[in-house]
């Protein structure tokens, strides 16, 4: 026997513990991609979307989830970046490069 419901679900039905624990299960805060999700370029909250959060990722949240948007959308999304921030509900910011180019078009 175990001593708690968590304890249980972890042993036996660990590839769905959160089902196992009719959703009362510990969630790991963090941000983590939406692959399957139509496959749109975006980083959910796991805290705002526990039921949709893989189990996989929820087993192994050091791995998986990112403390921000920002850095799951540059781990994850890298190719979109400036989309991915915005699509998951952050603010986007261009910073200046402080560099020089040539303009070779002609006016």
């Amino acid at each position: 026997y175990e001593s708690s419901l968590d304890a249980c679900c972890e042993r036996y039905f660990s590839w769905d513990i959160y089902t196992c624990t009719g959703g009362s299960g510990t969630v790991p805060v963090g941000f983590y991609p939406s692959w399957g999700s139509g496959s749109e370029t975006k980083c959910f909250n796991s805290t705002e979307t526990a039921k949709t959060l893989p189990d996989y990722m929820r087993q192994n949240s050091e791995q998986w989830l990112d403390s921000d948007i920002e850095s799951c959308c540059e781990r994850y999304f890298n190719w979109a970046y400036s989309d991915c921030i915005s699509v998951s509900g952050g603010s986007p910011s261009a910073p200046a490069t402080g560099s020089w180019y040539a303009n070779h078009q002609k006016e």
